[in-house]
């Protein structure tokens, strides 16, 4: 059986499940790279988007 791979590039983090795995960019570089759930629910994922989840949703956190 033939495999294949795509790389896919999405803002909007509920897309993200749809994948089998993700990496994480920040600042140019791979910040995570897991499945989404592990993804989403990271230190990273927060650090490097400076959001937290509220719920079922994302809110921007606040700076310090």
């Amino acid at each position: 059986a033939q495999q294949s791979a795509a790389l896919v590039s999405v803002h909007d983090l509920n897309q993200v499940e749809s994948f089998d795995r993700v990496l994480l960019m920040d600042g140019g570089a791979i910040a995570g790279d897991g499945k989404p759930m592990e993804i989403l629910g990271s230190a990273a994922l927060v650090q490097a988007f400076r959001i937290a989840r509220d719920g079922t949703n994302w809110k921007i956190r606040k700076s310090a």
